[in-house]
């Protein structure tokens, strides 16, 4: 998977994300369909991050080189896939239900919600993309030397990556409980 179609996913991902919020569409299906697939959108974003951690930790314990560049391989080619796609999910069909609030700065769970949501999509697509392509890069570059396990820098790196997915995968769960709760 070259670089530009994982930017290219997180580019697509900001613009749905920035159009929604600038001028959200109203609901253009059946209110059930707009939720039924916010909430898929949820499941396959949290379902795909979840797995992709869990993928990563069972190739990192292994210590083998090879299966931690599938692993990044794999993750990156799923965030394309799976990723950005229900990240579109969420947001277009989200906008849609907001607009029946009042809008997305309306209610104060929905801005919470939100917040909460878009910061774990920057720190994804800043931080956590770019880390991800770095680190498939050097297992590449590392396999291509002759090694079999990781060497010392790239499980430093692996670390600030699990650190780095840990908040934003708890900015999502965050964002979930908001919405489902409502609590303010």
């Amino acid at each position: 998977m070259k670089p530009i179609a994982l930017f290219g996913a997180v580019a697509t991902v900001a613009l749905a994300s920035a159009l929604c919020l600038i001028a959200p569409p109203p609901p253009f299906l059946p209110v059930l369909v707009h939720r039924g697939l916010h909430l898929l959108g949820m499941v396959l974003l949290l379902g795909n991050s979840i797995s992709g951690a869990a993928w990563l930790a069972q190739a990192d314990a292994s210590k083998s080189l090879t299966q931690l560049h599938f692993s990044l391989k794999s993750i990156n080619r799923l965030d394309v896939w799976m990723t950005a796609p229900a990240a579109v999910l969420i947001v277009v069909n989200g906008a849609a239900l907001a607009v029946l609030h009042g809008g997305v700065l309306k209610p104060r769970w929905l801005q919470l919600g939100v917040g909460l949501f878009v910061g774990a999509g920057l720190l994804w697509g800043a931080v956590l993309v770019p880390m991800q392509i770095g680190l498939e890069k050097a297992c590449r570059q590392a396999l291509l030397h002759g090694d079999s396990t990781p060497p010392a820098l790239l499980r430093r790196r692996l670390v600030r990556y699990f650190v780095s997915g840990g908040v934003v995968g708890t900015l999502l769960i965050a964002a979930l409980w908001v919405m489902v709760l409502k609590p303010l």
